[in-house]
C-alpha cells in the first residue's frame, strides 16, 4: 500500500525524546523501509545512549552516519515519491541528535576526571568558616593563619543581633579548616573539616537540641534538668553532661566519659553506652553494634592533634587531605595499607605533617601545588 508519510517539523531532539511527532503507524512503516531502517536503528541507538548517559563513540557514530548519508543523497535525488522529504528530514534529525551527543561528549571530557589512586579531592572554592541565621543572613569569619580556630559567642554577635531568641544559627566548617565553638549553654563542639551544626541563639524549653552533620567531638555542659540532644538524620544522641565523638558518615558514636543514649528514630532501636565504648548503626538502621573503643585519638583531636594508632596510611592521608583541603593521590598501591602510629599538630601546617610522614620511612610523600603524592 502506497501511503505518503508526513512528520511534524519539530525540534529533532524533542521528536526522539518525547515521540511527539511520529505516530506508531509511521514508525512501523519507517522500520519496514529497507532504505530507512538502518537510520532508524541508528537514531534509536543514539537515543538509548542519551538515556543511559554512558560514554558514546562519537567519532564512529559520525563516520557511520556520513557514510550512509552520502549513499542516501544519491538515491534521494532519484526518488520521486513522497519519501524524499522524509528521507532528508530523517538525515537532519540524525545529524542534530549526533551533533548534540558530540557536544555532550566534549563537555564531559572537559569535566574534572577522577584520577586513579586519588583518595581525596580538594574543594576548588571555599568561603571559609561561615555563620548563617534562619533568614539567610551570612557572616564569613575572618581567615586565620592556623588550620583550626576557636569561636565564641562574640564571633557571631553580628548574626545574633539580627535574630530572635529561638532563631537558629548554622555554622559551616569547610575542608581545610576546623573549629571549636562554644554554644550558648557553655558546651564546646570541636568540629572536623566539612562539618555543620545548627543550634539556637539561646537554648529554651526542656531540651537543648542541635542538628549536626559530619564529625565532631562534643564536650557537653552538665545540666540534669535539660538533656542535650544531637540529631543526625534518624540518629538521636542524648546526654546530660559528657564527652563523646560522633561521625554521621559512619553512623558511629564513641563515648569518652559520662553516659550516652542512642536511638534510631525510624526503627526505635536504642542503646546505652558506657565510657570507652563505641556504637555503630547497622547498614539497615535496625540496631547498634557495641564494642570497646580507644578514646585517645579523639582526645588528641580535641587538643589540636591528628593522632592515629596502627591505622592504615590511606586513612591517615585522607584525614590530612581534608584538614588542609589538598587532593591526595597514591601512586604506590601497597602504601595504601601500610599501618603505623602517627601524630602531628594540626596548626603546624601540612608541611610539618608530610615531614613527619616521611620520617616514618614507609613511603615517599611530596607536595606539588595543591596535591599530595604518595610514591
Amino acid at each position: 500500500m502506497e501511503k505518503e508519510l508526513e512528520i511534524i517539523n519539530e525540534d529533532a531532539l524533542d521528536i526522539m525524546e518525547n515521540a511527539q511527532g511520529i505516530t506508531s503507524e509511521q514508525l512501523a512503516a519507517l522500520q519496514q523501509d529497507d532504505r530507512l531502517k538502518d537510520d532508524v536503528a541508528l537514531l534509536h541507538a543514539v537515543k538509548e545512549c542519551v538515556g543511559r548517559k554512558t560514554p558514546v563513540d562519537v567519532d564512529a557514530r559520525l563516520r557511520m552516519f556520513h557514510a550512509r548519508m552520502q549513499g542516501r543523497n544519491e538515491e534521494a535525488r532519484e526518488t520521486q515519491d513522497g519519501r524524499r522529504p522524509l528521507l532528508l528530514l530523517l538525515f537532519g534529525i540524525a545529524a542534530s541528535i549526533i551533533a548534540a551527543i558530540f557536544w555532550l561528549h566534549t563537555v564531559v571530557k572537559d569535566e574534572p576526571q577522577v584520577v586513579k589512586g586519588m583518595i581525596f579531592a580538594a574543594e576548588g572554592q571555599r568561603e571559609g568558616i561561615t555563620l548563617t541565621n534562619s533568614k539567610g543572613d551570612k557572616v564569613t569569619l575572618a581567615h586565620s593563619s592556623n588550620q583550626s580556630r576557636s569561636i565564641s559567642l562574640s564571633d557571631f554577635r553580628e548574626v545574633l543581633e539580627r535574630v530572635g531568641v529561638s532563631e537558629k544559627v548554622t555554622l559551616d566548617v569547610p575542608y581545610g579548616s576546623s573549629a571549636d565553638i562554644t554554644l550558648p549553654d557553655g558546651s564546646v563542639v570541636y568540629m572536623h573539616p566539612g562539618a555543620r551544626i545548627v543550634f539556637p541563639s539561646r537554648f529554651t524549653g526542656e531540651k537543648r537540641e542541635v542538628i549536626f552533620e559530619g564529625e565532631a567531638y562534643f564536650k557537653v555542659a552538665h545540666d540534669a534538668g535539660h538533656p542535650f540532644v544531637v540529631t543526625s538524620g534518624t540518629l538521636e544522641t542524648t546526654v546530660l553532661g559528657t564527652e563523646f565523638n560522633i561521625s554521621t558518615h559512619s553512623g558511629r558514636v564513641v563515648l569518652v566519659n559520662g553516659s550516652v543514649s542512642l536511638r534510631e528514630t525510624d526503627s526505635d532501636a536504642h542503646v546505652l553506652l558506657k565510657p570507652h565504648q563505641q556504637a555503630a548503626l547497622s547498614a539497615e538502621k535496625t540496631g547498634f553494634s557495641v564494642t570497646e573503643a580507644d578514646v585517645e585519638p579523639y582526645e588528641f583531636w580535641r587538643d589540636g592533634y591528628l593522632y592515629f594508632e596502627q591505622a592504615e596510611m590511606k586513612e591517615i592521608m585522607e584525614a590530612i587531605g581534608k584538614n588542609f583541603n589538598m587532593s591526595v593521590i597514591f601512586r604506590n598501591d601497597e602504601a595504601l595499607h601500610y599501618r603505623m602510629r602517627f601524630i602531628t599538630q594540626r596548626n603546624k601546617g601540612v608541611e610539618a605533617a608530610i615531614k613527619t610522614m616521611n620520617e616514618m620511612g614507609k613511603a615517599n610523600v611530596s607536595i606539588k601545588g595543591n596535591t599530595i603524592f604518595v610514591e
